[in-house]
Protein backbone atom coordinates (compact mmCIF):
# COMPACT_ATOMS: atom_id res chain seq x y z
CA UNK A 1 0.00 0.00 0.00
CA UNK A 2 1.29 3.34 -1.01
CA UNK A 3 1.80 6.44 1.30
CA UNK A 4 -1.00 8.25 -0.02
CA UNK A 5 -3.19 5.03 0.43
CA UNK A 6 -2.61 4.81 3.81
CA UNK A 7 -3.13 9.36 4.60
CA UNK A 8 -6.79 8.46 2.68
CA UNK A 9 -8.10 5.39 4.45
CA UNK A 10 -6.67 7.23 7.78
CA UNK A 11 -8.06 9.54 6.91
CA UNK A 12 -11.70 7.73 6.56
CA UNK A 13 -10.74 5.78 9.59
CA UNK A 14 -10.48 9.18 11.99
CA UNK A 15 -13.65 10.14 10.64
CA UNK A 16 -15.25 6.70 11.40
CA UNK A 17 -13.57 7.02 14.43
CA UNK A 18 -14.65 10.01 15.76
CA UNK A 19 -18.15 9.85 14.78
CA UNK A 20 -18.19 6.70 16.68
CA UNK A 21 -16.79 8.46 19.43
CA UNK A 22 -19.61 11.00 19.38
CA UNK A 23 -22.24 8.86 18.87
CA UNK A 24 -21.01 6.63 22.21
CA UNK A 25 -20.75 9.82 24.01
CA UNK A 26 -24.10 11.00 22.86
CA UNK A 27 -25.83 7.47 23.57
CA UNK A 28 -24.39 7.74 27.27
CA UNK A 29 -25.42 11.15 27.84
CA UNK A 30 -28.76 10.26 26.59
CA UNK A 31 -29.03 7.12 28.94
CA UNK A 32 -26.92 8.40 31.91
CA UNK A 33 -26.67 4.63 33.69
CA UNK A 34 -23.81 2.36 32.92
CA UNK A 35 -23.82 0.12 30.20
CA UNK A 36 -21.68 -3.04 29.67
CA UNK A 37 -22.08 -3.19 25.93
CA UNK A 38 -20.38 0.07 25.82
CA UNK A 39 -17.18 -0.77 26.82
CA UNK A 40 -17.61 -3.15 23.90
CA UNK A 41 -18.62 -1.17 21.64
CA UNK A 42 -16.16 1.43 22.61
CA UNK A 43 -13.20 -0.89 20.76
CA UNK A 44 -14.90 0.16 17.62
CA UNK A 45 -14.06 4.25 17.61
CA UNK A 46 -10.72 2.74 19.59
CA UNK A 47 -9.79 0.45 16.73
CA UNK A 48 -10.39 3.01 14.08
CA UNK A 49 -8.80 5.95 15.82
CA UNK A 50 -5.81 3.85 15.38
CA UNK A 51 -5.95 3.59 11.47
CA UNK A 52 -6.13 7.02 12.08
CA UNK A 53 -3.44 7.36 14.05
CA UNK A 54 -1.59 5.06 11.78
CA UNK A 55 -2.24 7.44 8.25
CA UNK A 56 -1.44 10.77 10.17
CA UNK A 57 2.19 8.95 10.81
CA UNK A 58 2.51 7.77 7.29
CA UNK A 59 1.94 11.29 6.06
CA UNK A 60 4.33 13.01 8.50
CA UNK A 61 6.57 10.49 9.96
CA UNK A 62 9.70 12.54 8.07
CA UNK A 63 9.04 15.52 9.57
CA UNK A 64 7.94 15.25 13.35
CA UNK A 65 11.14 13.84 14.52
CA UNK A 66 12.23 11.93 17.56
CA UNK A 67 9.29 14.03 19.72
CA UNK A 68 6.92 12.44 17.38
CA UNK A 69 8.00 8.94 16.69
CA UNK A 70 7.93 8.40 20.47
CA UNK A 71 4.40 9.77 20.59
CA UNK A 72 3.27 7.64 17.48
CA UNK A 73 4.64 4.10 18.89
CA UNK A 74 3.67 5.40 22.77
CA UNK A 75 -0.05 5.81 21.51
CA UNK A 76 -0.69 2.81 19.39
CA UNK A 77 1.40 0.70 22.40
CA UNK A 78 -0.50 2.13 24.73
CA UNK A 79 -4.03 1.52 22.18
CA UNK A 80 -3.23 -1.95 22.27
CA UNK A 81 -2.80 -2.25 25.99
CA UNK A 82 -5.89 -0.61 26.53
CA UNK A 83 -7.76 -2.90 24.47
CA UNK A 84 -5.94 -6.01 25.53
CA UNK A 85 -7.18 -4.59 29.34
CA UNK A 86 -11.30 -4.20 27.77
CA UNK A 87 -11.18 -7.40 26.29
CA UNK A 88 -9.66 -8.81 29.23
CA UNK A 89 -12.36 -6.62 31.63
CA UNK A 90 -15.29 -8.07 29.11
CA UNK A 91 -13.68 -11.81 29.21
CA UNK A 92 -13.78 -11.59 32.75
CA UNK A 93 -10.23 -12.43 33.27
CA UNK A 94 -9.33 -10.08 36.34
CA UNK A 95 -5.24 -10.74 35.82
CA UNK A 96 -5.24 -8.60 32.83
CA UNK A 97 -7.31 -5.90 33.49
CA UNK A 98 -4.70 -4.03 34.82
CA UNK A 99 -3.41 -3.27 30.93
CA UNK A 100 -6.34 -1.20 30.49
CA UNK A 101 -5.12 1.58 33.41
CA UNK A 102 -1.72 1.28 31.83
CA UNK A 103 -2.57 2.07 28.63
CA UNK A 104 -4.92 4.98 29.52
CA UNK A 105 -2.33 6.68 30.63
CA UNK A 106 0.38 5.95 28.10
CA UNK A 107 -2.52 6.74 25.22
CA UNK A 108 -3.07 10.22 27.32
CA UNK A 109 1.06 10.49 26.91
CA UNK A 110 1.45 9.78 23.56
CA UNK A 111 -1.60 11.57 22.26
CA UNK A 112 0.06 14.71 23.88
CA UNK A 113 3.91 14.45 22.49
CA UNK A 114 2.25 13.32 18.75
CA UNK A 115 0.17 16.19 19.09
CA UNK A 116 2.75 18.49 19.35
CA UNK A 117 4.95 17.12 17.29
CA UNK A 118 2.38 17.49 14.71
CA UNK A 119 1.47 21.00 15.12
CA UNK A 120 5.14 21.54 15.08
CA UNK A 121 5.72 19.66 11.85
CA UNK A 122 3.04 21.57 9.84
CA UNK A 123 3.03 18.58 7.52
CA UNK A 124 -1.58 18.79 8.48
CA UNK A 125 -3.08 21.74 9.90
CA UNK A 126 -1.35 22.36 12.96
CA UNK A 127 -4.97 22.62 14.73
CA UNK A 128 -4.96 18.95 14.03
CA UNK A 129 -2.13 18.68 16.02
CA UNK A 130 -3.67 21.00 18.35
CA UNK A 131 -6.55 18.65 19.02
CA UNK A 132 -5.09 15.32 19.15
CA UNK A 133 -2.82 16.71 22.07
CA UNK A 134 -5.81 18.08 24.09
CA UNK A 135 -8.03 15.42 23.23
CA UNK A 136 -7.96 13.23 26.43
CA UNK A 137 -7.55 16.26 28.60
CA UNK A 138 -10.57 17.56 27.11
CA UNK A 139 -12.55 14.23 27.62
CA UNK A 140 -12.12 14.43 30.95
CA UNK A 141 -12.75 17.86 31.60
CA UNK A 142 -16.26 17.55 29.19
CA UNK A 143 -17.09 14.35 31.66
CA UNK A 144 -16.39 16.42 34.92
CA UNK A 145 -18.35 18.89 33.51
CA UNK A 146 -21.22 16.78 32.73
CA UNK A 147 -21.29 14.46 35.84
CA UNK A 148 -24.10 15.92 37.57
CA UNK A 149 -26.25 14.42 34.89
CA UNK A 150 -24.10 11.81 33.80
CA UNK A 151 -22.57 10.36 36.84
CA UNK A 152 -18.94 9.44 36.41
CA UNK A 153 -18.42 5.46 36.29
CA UNK A 154 -15.40 3.16 35.95
CA UNK A 155 -17.46 1.44 33.19
CA UNK A 156 -19.87 1.91 30.54
CA UNK A 157 -20.22 5.53 30.65
CA UNK A 158 -18.24 7.91 27.82
CA UNK A 159 -20.10 10.65 28.25
CA UNK A 160 -16.72 13.01 27.73
CA UNK A 161 -15.55 10.99 24.56
CA UNK A 162 -17.70 13.67 22.64
CA UNK A 163 -14.20 15.88 23.08
CA UNK A 164 -11.99 12.20 21.01
CA UNK A 165 -14.58 12.44 18.97
CA UNK A 166 -13.96 16.36 18.13
CA UNK A 167 -10.60 15.78 17.80
CA UNK A 168 -10.61 12.57 15.47
CA UNK A 169 -13.07 14.15 13.58
CA UNK A 170 -10.41 16.91 12.80
CA UNK A 171 -7.58 14.77 12.11
CA UNK A 172 -9.97 13.25 9.42
CA UNK A 173 -10.75 16.41 7.61
CA UNK A 174 -7.14 17.39 8.03
CA UNK A 175 -6.14 14.00 6.71
CA UNK A 176 -8.27 14.27 3.69
CA UNK A 177 -7.44 17.65 2.83
CA UNK A 178 -5.72 18.59 -0.04
CA UNK A 179 -2.61 20.20 1.84
CA UNK A 180 -2.35 16.27 3.07
CA UNK A 181 -1.53 15.45 -0.28
CA UNK A 182 1.04 17.68 -1.52
CA UNK A 183 3.84 15.91 -2.16
CA UNK A 184 3.01 12.28 -0.89
CA UNK A 185 3.86 9.50 -3.05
Amino acid sequence: MTTSHLVRWGGVSALIGGASFVGLALESIARPDPERHRTALFLVPWAFAAGGIVGLHARQRWRVGRLGRVGFWATIGAMAAAAAGTVARLAGVDALVWLEAVGVVGWTAGMVRLGVATARAAVVPAWAGVALAVAEPATVAVALVLSPWVPLRSEGSYSGAVANGAAFLALGVALRSRRAFADTP
